[in-house]
């Protein structure tokens, strides 16, 4: 859900520069990127469910299955920089700025979400 609510900020941002403005084609990559990057957890996940079929229904939800600490904080990290995201200009400095800190923020998101699925992975798979 947050990287759908990052495309969607990008994408809003975006719309609010001039075509011919240098970080309209910034934005246009972060959109890209972002979108990639939700298709690939899509598909990571759809892995994942069709080995957990085999584990017989052991498996938890998403949402009943409990984070890591990190997600948590990066999830607050990363909900300060889109609030402050949506108050700035789009196309100033301080937008720019806060763009570099949301794909980094992300970018710790992703791994610390991989690093949470490969060790739930590893515990169905003993189970």
């Amino acid at each position: 859900m947050v990287l759908l609510g990052e495309v969607k900020q990008l994408e809003g941002h975006k719309r609010g520069v001039q075509p011919a403005d240098p970080r309209f084609g910034q934005l246009a990559t972060a959109v890209r990127e972002a979108a990639q990057a939700l298709a690939e957890m899509a598909r990571e996940e759809e892995e994942w469910a069709a080995s957990a079929k085999v584990s017989n229904g052991r498996v938890a939800s998403i949402a009943a299955t409990s984070s890591p600490q990190p997600l948590p904080t990066i999830l607050a990290k990363w909900r300060d920089v889109e609030r402050r995201l949506n108050a700035a200009d789009p196309g100033s400095a301080d937008a720019a700025k806060l763009f570099a800190e949301f794909q980094l923020v992300r970018e710790q998101y992703l791994a610390a979400f991989r690093r949470h699925e490969s060790g739930r992975r590893r515990t169905d798979e003993s189970v």
